[in-house]
């Protein structure tokens, strides 16, 4: 049985690196006008593990720079693992993930979270919802690439 207790502790101890990182390269002031987004979880797989792993990691950034959290993207159920594909079953496969959950009020620049990434896959599909939304810059934070 997995201890999902211990398994939650692992963005966190990620993300404090990234705060680390970032403090150290002097590039806080980029992110003054961005709203931070983590990726989401389809509603099944955040029932099944019981956290959303990038949420964990935005909540500790947008804390430690006073940034809001703008969880303006809703994952479609029923995808594949992106984690079991290759690269081109990866692309075809996140194409329609995403949809805002609502496009009122969307900020300027986006930060997008996620805890890894392999191909950009991810990234790329919610950029272009971002995009087609007219937010003027997407930027992507992942902790770790496989």
């Amino acid at each position: 049985m997995i201890n999902t207790a211990k398994l939650a502790m692992i963005p966190e101890i990620f993300t404090e690196l990234t705060i680390t990182a970032i403090t150290k390269i002097e590039t806080t002031d980029l992110l003054d006008n961005f709203a931070l987004c983590p990726i989401p979880l389809s509603i099944y797989k955040q029932r099944f593990r019981g956290f959303n792993q990038s949420l964990i990691i935005t909540k500790i950034i947008a804390q430690q720079f006073k940034l809001p959290i703008d969880n303006l993207l809703f994952k479609n159920n029923f995808m594949k693992q992106q984690k079991k594909l290759d690269k081109q079953a990866r692309q075809t496969n996140i194409q329609n993930a995403f949809r805002l959950i609502n496009n009122q009020a969307l900020p300027k620049s986006v930060l997008l979270i996620d805890d890894v990434t392999t191909t950009g896959a991810t990234f790329k599909s919610a950029t272009k919802i971002f995009k087609q939304a007219g937010i003027e810059q997407v930027w992507c934070l992942a902790l770790a690439q496989d």
